[in-house]
């Protein structure tokens, strides 16, 4: 779970604004006169198309991975440490400042070590044959609160969910995957890597999908789930006999994004 502490209070303009260069943290919440919320938002590497569901990037070996550990040991309230490489992280994290207002966690077996501090800045993360070099992260204050020992713990970066968004691409994101998690729906198209206000609360014109596992959109009241048929899209679950073992996409954990407010004239228009 996260939250901001920030709030700005954005003109009809701004929710439509986008710029090259960041801000303001990514995340800061925004609210508009009609009382929708938004999130301060990188794009990815591709344009998005208004009104079309975005989610996470891809979840990152940086995040996943079990062999990353730190390479120095630091005292309490440290704001600058180094871990060991990722052999595998080849895209997402390799950048300088992916992991810029995303987290550091410490895990480990002795339960004084576990922690976690906001990530400041960094360079670009060595990867491939690098497993074992230094990378240097910088930490908001008040950094690491407890004396870190050398590989202790397992360390893990965790990407703040606002960076690098993507369209959700249906059913190839849609079970138990970073990726598969819905964050916000821009609303207007947005140039690739641009800044701008992600709507995360409120009403909303969405596309509405009709395949995969879903129905059209045709049901006011009804939950709206991540659509694993359409790009960008959602749907409603065309059954209520679901089971959580099954690896077709009548998921019972398929994310819910919302409620539907309007129906939709047929499958791939849009509603409320």
């Amino acid at each position: 779970m996260s939250s901001f502490p920030y709030t700005v209070y954005l003109s009809p303009e701004q929710v439509i604004q986008e710029t090259s260069s960041q801000t303001l943290p990514l995340g800061t919440r925004g609210v508009d006169e009609e009382g929708r919320s938004f999130r301060y938002t990188q794009n990815g590497a591709a344009a998005l198309v208004a009104n079309r569901i975005v989610v996470s990037a891809a979840e990152s070996p940086l995040s996943s991975a079990t062999d990353i550990v730190f390479t120095a040991v630091y005292a309490a309230g440290a704001t600058q440490v180094k871990i060991g490489g990722e052999a595998t992280a080849t895209d997402f994290g390799t950048a300088a400042d992916d992991f810029r207002d995303g987290w550091l966690i410490v895990n480990s077996t002795d339960t004084t070590y576990n922690q976690r501090a906001r990530i400041k800045s960094h360079l670009a993360l060595a990867s491939s044959t690098a497993l074992n070099s230094s990378n240097t992260l910088n930490l908001y204050p008040p950094g690491l609160p407890k004396l870190t020992a050398t590989s202790t713990g397992m360390v893990k970066l965790i990407a703040n969910p606002y960076k690098k968004v993507i369209v959700f691409a249906g059913a190839a994101l849609a079970v138990g995957k970073a990726d598969g998690r819905g964050v916000g729906v821009p609303l207007f198209a947005v140039t690739a890597s641009y800044y701008f206000w992600l709507q995360t609360w409120g009403p909303c014109l969405i596309r509405a999908g009709g395949g995969g596992g879903s129905v059209p959109a045709d049901r006011a009241g009804q939950k709206a789930y991540l659509s694993t048929g359409d790009t960008g899209a959602y749907g409603g679950h065309s059954t209520w006999a679901i089971t959580d073992t099954a690896t077709a996409e009548y998921q019972s954990f398929l994310p819910h994004v919302g409620v539907i407010m309007t129906a939709a004239p047929a499958a791939n228009f849009y509603s409320m």
